[in-house]
């Protein structure tokens, strides 16, 4: 049988006092996808964001590897690791994956490089890992 596991990522930067155009300017790259508080979401439009939002995501990798999905979206952006100290100190910064496992998965491993990466800048990775359940449903959505 075909491996079916992939992997999802994004790095997510929450804030009440966020402009996504400021970050944006800052980090010398598009959001995939940025909301302001107050906005509202899902079908019918019953739920409200909670705060503002700027993300930007890597391409799902099948099978999954989250090495290159770091290196991705960190390696195009700003290099001055002040400027991400600068976010920090104002906002909540993540790296937030999806991985989406087949039965008896051996797991995943982030490479020194990877783990360099988001050090350097402060990132912590979130993870949530899905079974095979899951694997032919839409993924939900990590920007909640």
């Amino acid at each position: 049988m075909k491996d079916q596991s992939y992997s999802a990522l994004g790095l997510r930067i929450f804030g009440n006092d966020l402009d996504p155009g400021e970050i944006s300017r800052l980090l010398g790259a598009l959001p995939s996808s940025s909301y302001r508080k107050g906005e509202r979401f899902s079908t019918g439009g019953r739920l409200i964001r909670k705060t503002n939002a700027w993300i930007r995501d890597a391409t799902d990798r099948r099978p999954d590897d989250l090495n290159s999905q770091i290196a991705e979206i960190l390696d195009p952006l700003c290099q001055d690791l002040g400027v991400w100290a600068h976010l920090q100190a104002r906002f909540q910064l993540d790296l937030f994956a999806g991985l989406f496992m087949e039965e008896g998965y051996p797991g995943f491993t982030l490479s020194a490089n990877a783990i360099s990466l988001m050090a350097a800048r402060g990132l912590q990775l979130r993870a949530c890992v899905y079974g095979t359940d899951t694997l032919d449903r839409q993924p939900p959505d990590p920007h909640l």
